[in-house]
């Protein structure tokens, strides 16, 4: 596709972003006066990079007020993740279409190269089926179970220590190498993809600031706040599950003892006929109490107006909402903080996947419309997409 100069790619960017808007406000969001902002609407609009289409229906005298939206073909990303037993893959437009989609189970006794082969199986696939040419691909996001740090020279590498099912510690290298990409990746813990796509499209769309919960097989989180992830330089971790609420409690896999995991992850969940009856909800409400306490450790650091819960629990909320809102306005009391919104997101396995291709086109979608190389950036992925604002 043709490189675009800085200042249109940046408008392109923001348009998408916003998921349109005015020039007025294309003004606002770019910093830059309405002159500007309208030469760089009028190129785009020659290139028919961008159309203006009315706002609105309704029937008013003067000006008709017009929205600026991007075509959703501009360019696509990758998302892909591994959780539980399985990895998926997806491709994703500009208008948030997911093009393609799918999923590779694999046996637990598989190793490292088994795995990754057949990962790097599936994103090949996925992108075929998409039918998206190799140099309309912007970048890939990708997500991973556990602790993630940069090992490598470039910046997009990383060494994961994922457990999975049933309990099995693997350690991975994830790279554009070892996956067979020819695009930049940003890899990042699910729980962080999962925040973006709640934030993006889901529950809590337009959100600048939440804490967002991911419980599976184990517990992760993450906090954006001012419309920024909060990361940690050169390392991703999000392993709330390893937070110790009670030292005397049993033991985690980890190796300490009294961890949240060892009381609420989807590891210690008994077997499907025991997940019923009386018993089973009141147990379902002392695990929320646990998830309340270190919650509430979080939030009086971190304090946010919304707090987002995915995963296993999701489909008890009614007994999951009034145990944890309980615990949080016990913790929060003595500071006199409020206790924020619990937002149960709806199920959808294919979330990581798609927040981690949203993640990939915060990330590298200014540097692919003006030509940036695909591979070997030395500012990291994940530093640009939690630079990013909404």
């Amino acid at each position: 596709m043709p490189h675009t100069d800085k200042a249109a790619a940046r408008a392109l960017v923001e348009i998408i972003r916003r998921g349109g808007c005015s020039r007025s406000e294309l003004a606002v969001h770019l910093g830059i006066s309405k002159a500007s902002a309208g030469r760089v609407v009028d190129r785009l609009l020659a290139q028919g990079r961008v159309a203006e289409v009315a706002k609105s229906s309704e029937v008013r005298r003067g000006p008709k007020a017009t929205i600026l939206q991007v075509g959703a073909d501009l360019a696509c990303t990758v998302g892909t993740d591994l959780e539980g037993a399985a990895v998926r893959a997806c491709v994703v437009d500009c208008g948030n279409r997911v093009l393609a989609k799918g999923r590779q189970r694999f046996d637990s006794r598989w190793g490292v190269e088994a795995l990754t082969r057949a990962w790097r199986e599936l994103i090949a696939h996925v992108v075929g089926e998409s039918g998206v040419t190799p140099d309309r691909m912007a970048g890939v996001g990708i997500g991973f179970p556990g602790v993630g740090r940069r090992t490598g020279v470039t910046a997009s590498e990383f060494g994961v220590h994922a457990y999975l099912p049933p309990g099995r510690r693997m350690d991975l290298t994830i790279s554009a190498s070892s996956l067979g990409l020819a695009w930049p990746l940003v890899p990042a813990n699910n729980v962080v993809w999962v925040s973006e796509y709640e934030r993006k499209v889901g529950a809590v769309s337009g959100a600048d600031n939440l804490v967002s919960i991911l419980i599976r097989f184990g517990i992760g989180a993450a906090v954006v706040c001012n419309g920024e992830l909060l990361a940690g330089n050169g390392t991703m971790a999000g392993e709330m599950g390893h937070m110790r609420i009670d030292p005397a409690g049993p033991r985690c896999i980890c190796g300490r003892t009294g961890c949240l995991d060892a009381f609420v992850s989807g590891r210690t969940w008994p077997p499907p006929a025991a997940r019923q009856g009386p018993e089973w909800r009141e147990e379902i409400r002392a695990r929320s109490r646990h998830l309340g306490v270190a919650l509430g450790g979080l939030l009086k650091v971190v304090h946010s107006p919304v707090v987002v819960l995915n995963g296993i629990y999701n489909e008890y909320r009614d007994d999951v909402g009034p145990a944890l809102c309980d615990v949080l306005a016990d913790e929060l009391s003595g500071l006199e903080l409020p206790v924020p919104d619990v937002v149960f997101g709806e199920p959808d396995e294919w979330k990581v996947s798609i927040g981690a291709a949203l993640g990939a086109r915060a990330a590298f979608l200014e540097s692919f419309l003006c030509g940036g190389k695909t591979v070997g950036h030395q500012r990291g992925g994940l530093d640009r997409f939690a630079k990013q604002r909404t």
